[in-house]
């Protein structure tokens, strides 16, 4: 996406390929335009930007494919604090992994999505999230995949039987007439922009629930959306099982600030990384989700 300074931004969207002048991923990239994208791709004003690319671009792949090198790169932002004209002098940023949040300036975080199913409505939703908020150190997020391995929220609070589930939508959506429940428990909705938060409570622990939201609409189709979400507090490796070596992995952290690299060890999310961690840990051994 390519803005100017106006208000509003004049906006436009390209996609294309990078290369370097030599083999080694290093050096000021060069941009190698292919095309324009989708016309639905657009920007939100909470900064979410969303690019359409069709499935030509990319090898035409079939369900169920999996994509590889597509990657995510801020150019020549022309902000302040200081000007930054490359995120880096890597060939690509891989901040479109989720959880690994950029924390440079601007701080930018990319994240590809693809093969979801497309719905009779035309109102698909493009990502989800379980969402805490780990004391002073902020707002975390585990991804909550639409499709394939069910993402497990491993944390407490800050209530127990309580979690935030955010749904990210294509197009600003509105929930007036929508409905929600985490599984089966009646749950509140409430849209801001693109995306939808869902408060579920009473959720028990070790259990694969549905975050259901019906009704959801953006003023011309209408969707309900069931998102799956494992519940296994303790299970900081995210493999369905805790053990001893999630107790180890807790340990190991304690005293460290929280960040991307550990918030799932801060079970309690406090803020803290601490022997209480560890002892929530220990105790859900050796609680175990199936398939």
């Amino acid at each position: 996406m390519t803005s100017d300074a106006s208000n509003p931004p004049v906006v436009s969207f390209e996609y294309g390929r990078l290369q370097t002048a030599s083999l080694v991923v290093l050096g000021i990239p060069t941009e190698i335009f292919v095309g324009a994208p989708d016309a639905a791709s657009g920007y939100n004003a909470d900064g979410t930007i969303t690019i359409y690319l069709p499935k030509s671009a990319v090898g035409n792949p079939n369900p169920g494919d999996l994509l590889g090198a597509v990657n995510g790169r801020t150019f020549d932002t022309g902000d302040s604090h200081p000007n930054t004209l490359e995120r880096s002098n890597l060939l690509v940023d891989h901040t479109f992994v989720k959880g690994n949040t950029d924390n440079s300036y601007p701080p930018a975080t990319y994240t590809v999505s693809g093969n979801n199913p497309c719905a009779a409505g035309g109102l698909v939703p493009v990502g989800a999230v379980s969402r805490k908020t780990h004391g002073t150190q902020g707002d975390f997020d585990i991804d909550l995949p639409l499709t394939g391995p069910t993402g497990i929220e491993c944390r407490t609070g800050p209530a127990p039987g309580q979690h935030k589930v955010l749904i990210t939508f294509p197009v600003p959506v509105n929930v007036n007439t929508a409905t929600a429940t985490c599984g089966g428990q009646p749950a509140s909705a409430m849209a801001n922009g693109s995306v939808v938060t869902i408060n579920c409570t009473g959720i028990a622990d070790v259990q694969t629930i549905a975050v259901n939201l019906n009704g959801v609409s953006d003023g011309t189709n209408t969707a309900n959306v069931s998102v799956p979400m494992g519940i296994l507090l303790g299970d900081v490796s995210g493999n369905r099982s805790v053990s001893n070596g999630d107790v180890s992995l807790v340990k190991a952290q304690v005293s460290h600030p929280v960040d991307n690299s550990n918030f799932r060890d801060d079970v309690n999310a406090n803020g803290t990384l601490s022997n209480g961690d560890v002892s929530i840990t220990k105790a859900q051994v050796p609680n175990t989700l199936g398939p």
